[in-house]
């Protein structure tokens, strides 16, 4: 076979027949084919095609170079023979074709066309390469259709750059000589993708002959462009590797004009309008990009304008990058929530020109959703007065930027209840049920207001009656149910008039100790053993915060309390209000709290309990049993370590005193302590 290991022959035609030869194939080095002719007039041209490519035992072939330009087009001089090379570089099946004129002859086509396969593990196959990229992928991805189209996208661009000469143009040279033109990047890209299992289609645009990538992405198409994002540039301040990855049609074609003529034709199946998963709005990109524009569009909204333009950051950028850039920022805007006081805000922004966004804005109401009606007293949308009482009442309105938040107020009947512009409810003398109604907007609420026809004094007589023997006269330490070493003291041990009534740790003084007694309807009066001073709301006021203090008795209602037994615990209910009790400002403990006035809530701030100043003596007796063992002590001053307790001159004699003096060692300054059952301490002198 003329020196070759292999050979393909033509059928004959006109008595020529065209042989191509060929020896053993290695992947990676030049194969020659040797093409020659029997037959005719012995002046042959050849021509050799471009070859094509197949994965191993798939027989679908794909041209590795385009077969429309250069070497590929061209016959040669005529000659006898002519040799070719050809290097393969991937394992599979490469299909040949090669071409031969005989002018003398009239021969003008004439083809033999073959297959070599091929095989090598260092050569991998396009599918096996393939294969391989998206194992990686799988392994380094999320697995979302994003980020695996993503990472293919980066991964493709790592391996190949642009062949300037226009010949490589097949996944194969993609992948396996990291060269190719605009189909290269599409065919190799498609190939990654469909392996990945993303959906994807090839969008040609004729017009600009240019080949890309549509990407199906969660269910919606976007466009990609890998062969215009392989650039290692850096002229302008964003990714520029990125900036084709995830358009809309009408994006792309801002880079590729004659697009517009291919998504706007019939039959076109990938129209592509989301931005959703475009890289820059996923990579949060396009938000800063928007937020840059933020302040300025807030100042147009907050003077309600309706339509308004705003020039581009951009404008140096040539058209084709910057259009794209804010065609994504404005996308990006389009997803911000703008807010105007009392508004809800529908903002559109678009492109206007190469120099500015316009801005299309429309201000809706904001409805009220709901009124919630609450008050002193009021609960489950009821509240019920006395004769001549009054309740304020404030209507909440939901939600907070309401456009229409006024509230005005009505009763169903004003004989029963009245209720001003402000919601203040004033019972009438009339008893019976009536409804009042806050309204804002398009939305109401309402509560019912009882009114009984008996007074508060009346429901505070009744009380006090009732609760006559909740707790005995005497005299009591009154401890805090927030902390029970901590109660009533009057500041500084005052006996004057107006002293404050505060909350301090039990010392055991008569600033802290209180005597209580009942009068004949069942009030009790709180007076101060050591002042001789009632417990007193100031100035008579009823009302949330009053500060408590010790004035003179004056038999008022101001020095009235009903002593309300709640558990282990007691309420003071106030004799000017039913609705109000003695209360631990902000429910705090520390020394100096001040005790007020405060309306009713159940809260421990509001419970005290009562223990006689012998109690109070015994549990701290108790408490502190163990503090020092019984035995015989010298007992130092902390002033001075070298002065200790001493009975003077070491008498012996009842009413002999005890005093300060310098440590001696004699037995006048030893004592012997003892506890007894209760814990309390005896000091027995060792020397008398």
């Amino acid at each position: 076979m003329n020196g070759y290991a292999h050979s393909a022959s033509s059928d004959p035609q006109n008595g020529i027949t065209l042989t191509a030869y060929w020896n053993d194939p290695k992947l990676g080095s030049p194969t020659t084919f040797h093409v020659e002719a029997s037959g005719g007039s012995g002046n042959y041209q050849f021509r050799m095609d471009a070859p094509s490519y197949s994965n191993p035992d798939e027989w679908s072939f794909e041209s590795v170079a385009d077969p429309s330009r250069g070497e590929w087009t061209k016959y040669t001089a005529e000659e006898a023979s002519h040799d070719y090379t050809f290097t393969m570089t991937a394992s599979g099946t490469y299909n040949y074709r090669f071409f031969l004129m005989d002018k003398a002859s009239s021969m003008y086509y004439m083809r033999v066309t073959f297959n070599v396969q091929v095989s090598d593990p260092s050569y991998p196959s396009v599918a096996d390469r393939v294969n391989a990229a998206v194992a990686q992928c799988n392994k380094e991805t999320d697995g979302s259709e994003y980020a695996k189209a993503l990472w293919l996208h980066d991964w493709l661009l790592d391996q190949m750059k642009y062949d300037n000469s226009l010949k490589w143009s097949s996944a194969e040279s993609a992948l396996t000589r990291s060269l190719g033109t605009c189909q290269s990047y599409e065919s190799a890209y498609s190939k990654l993708l469909t392996a990945a299992g993303i959906e994807n289609s090839e969008t040609r645009d004729t017009y600009d002959a240019h080949t890309w990538n549509a990407v199906k992405l969660d269910g919606k198409w976007y466009q990609v462009d890998c062969t215009w994002d392989d650039s290692d540039d850096h002229w302008y301040n964003f990714d520029q590797r990125h900036l084709y990855f995830g358009l809309t049609d009408e994006l792309m074609a801002i880079a590729h004009t004659g697009h517009t003529k291919t998504y706007q034709a019939d039959g076109y199946a990938t129209r592509s309008t989301s931005l959703e998963d475009n890289y820059f709005v996923r990579n949060g990109d396009a938000k800063q990009w928007a937020d840059s524009y933020a302040d300025r569009i807030q100042k147009h909204l907050d003077a309600l304008e309706t339509s308004f333009t705003i020039g581009v950051d951009n404008d140096s950028y040539p058209p084709s990058i910057k259009n794209i850039v804010n065609g994504i920022t404005a996308y990006a805007m389009n997803q911000e929530t703008w807010k105007v006081p009392n508004h809800t805000v529908q903002l559109t922004a678009t492109r206007k020109d190469d120099s500015n966004f316009a801005f299309a804005v429309k201000y809706n109401d904001i409805p009220v959703d709901s009124i919630t009606i609450s008050g002193d007293g009021v609960k489950d949308g009821k509240i019920t007065l006395k004769s001549g009482e009054s309740v304020q009442l404030t209507a909440t309105v939901k939600p907070d930027n309401a456009t229409n938040k006024k509230v005005t107020w009505t009763s169903s009947d004003s004989t029963i209840a009245s209720v001003s512009s402000t919601g203040l409810v004033k019972a009438g003398a009339q008893a019976g049920t009536t409804k009042v109604t806050a309204t804002a907007g398009d939305t109401n609420a309402s509560i019912a207001i009882t009114v009984s026809g008996q007074t508060d004094r009346d429901v505070l007589d009744a009380l006090a009656k009732k609760h006559r023997s909740d707790l005995a006269d005497g005299t009591y330490v009154v401890a805090s149910a927030l902390d029970g070493g901590k109660v009533l003291d009057v500041s500084n041990g005052s006996h004057d008039n107006g002293a404050n009534v505060q909350l301090w740790t039990s010392n055991g003084t008569t600033a802290q100790k209180w005597m209580m007694s009942h009068d004949k309807k069942g009030y009790v009066t709180l007076t101060n053993t050591g002042s001789g001073k009632p417990m007193d709301v100031r100035y008579g006021e009823a009302h949330e915060g009053t500060s408590i203090q010790q004035w003179d008795s004056n038999g008022t209602r101001s020095q009235k309390w009903i002593a309300i037994q709640d558990g282990s615990s007691y309420k003071f209910v106030s004799a000017l209000n039913s609705s109000l009790v003695l209360d631990v400002r902000y429910g705090e403990t520390t020394n100096g709290t001040n005790v007020q006035l405060w309306t009713s809530n159940n809260s421990k701030a509001q419970q005290w309990t009562f223990t006689t100043p012998r109690d109070v003596l015994d549990a701290l007796a108790k408490k502190h049993r163990s503090d020092l063992a019984d035995g015989t002590y010298v007992v130092a001053s902390a002033l001075d370590g070298g002065k200790v307790l001493d009975v003077s001159n070491g008498s012996h004699d009842n009413g002999a005193n005890v005093q300060l003096w310098t440590s001696n060692g004699t037995t006048a300054q030893k004592w012997m302590m003892s506890h007894d059952k209760k814990g309390y301490v005896t000091l027995t002198n060792t020397g008398s």
